[in-house]
């Protein structure tokens, strides 16, 4: 489960972010809600909570889909927070965020 939610982040990052290179810096804690089976049908859901400079956090939801009559129940969800990187691996601004994301960018600090 946790690789899938760590795959669908960075998808979902590197979409809102215009860039390929995205990396984990951070996963929060895991809330397990219900259990998964093998079989069992999972839809990932993610939503922006922030966009720094560098990173970006998300809030990822795992839910649990019946093919019998389309319901969906949550099964586990996380904050993650990825960071931008260059070449090198280095972290580089976020720059080319999708419109509907730009409002979740965070205020640059007073120095």
């Amino acid at each position: 489960m946790l690789a899938w939610l760590d795959e669908a982040g960075a998808a979902f990052t590197s979409q809102v972010c215009g860039s390929p290179r995205m990396v984990t810096k951070c996963i929060s804690k895991v809330i397990f809600q219900r259990p998964v089976r093998p079989g069992q049908i999972i839809k990932i859901y993610a939503d922006v909570v922030k966009i720094g400079n560098t990173s970006i956090t998300v809030k990822l939801e795992a839910r649990r889909h019946s093919v019998v009559n389309g319901s969906q129940k949550p099964v586990c969800e996380v904050e993650m927070t990825f960071v931008r990187i260059d070449g090198d691996g280095e972290p580089v601004p976020i720059i080319n965020v999708k419109k509907e994301y730009q409002d979740r960018r965070t205020k640059p600090k007073p120095e």
